[in-house]
Formats: structure tokens, C-alpha cells, sequence
């Protein structure tokens, strides 16, 4: 089982992300994407850039850690969140 699999793993991660601003990666995407763009965020984590880019575009969060999503989606039970292995690119999405 791998860091981010188990809840210690997680909560370190977080801890150690802990004033993590990601508005430098949301004005480059600006410059690049339309206001309302759908974005896919491989590796979401915690969900703070998930959070500041849904501001912006239409976002879908995936990560491979199911504790990850669970601890977003708690949060936020309506965010578009996929299990995701973005080294395989094997999912638990189904076509809508």
C-alpha cells in the first residue's frame, strides 16, 4: 500500500502542503484557457488548486488515492471526482 493510501500518509501530505498557494498556476491557465473550460486535474490530492480552478472553469477532480477523494468529496459531495491512475490511466469512470 502506497503514502497516500492510508490515512497517515494522507494527513502528512497535507500537512506538509500546508500554505500551498496554487493562483500562479490559475493565471497561467488564463492566459491559455476560455473563462468556463472544462479542466481535468490529475492528482487533485487535497483539492486546493480543484477548488481555485472550479472558481474559473468546469473542473473534474481524479486521483488514484480513495482517501484523498473521500476527504474532498465530504466537503463537497457535488464535485465531479473520478478514481484515476494517471501513470495507467486506469480508471473507475464509466462513459456518461
Amino acid at each position: 500500500m502506497g503514502f497516500y493510501h492510508t490515512d497517515k500518509g494522507v494527513a502528512d501530505y497535507i500537512k506538509l502542503a500546508d500554505g500551498y498557494d496554487g493562483k500562479e498556476l490559475i493565471a497561467e491557465l488564463t492566459l491559455h484557457l476560455k473563462p468556463g473550460a472544462t479542466v481535468l486535474e490529475p492528482g487533485m490530492g487535497p483539492g486546493k488548486d480543484l477548488h481555485l480552478l472550479a472558481r474559473h472553469y468546469t473542473v473534474t477532480g481524479s486521483d488514484f488515492s480513495k482517501i484523498f477523494l473521500d476527504r474532498y468529496r465530504a466537503d463537497n459531495p457535488d464535485a465531479d471526482l473520478f478514481r484515476l491512475d494517471a501513470i495507467t490511466i486506469e480508471t473507475d469512470r464509466r462513459a456518461r
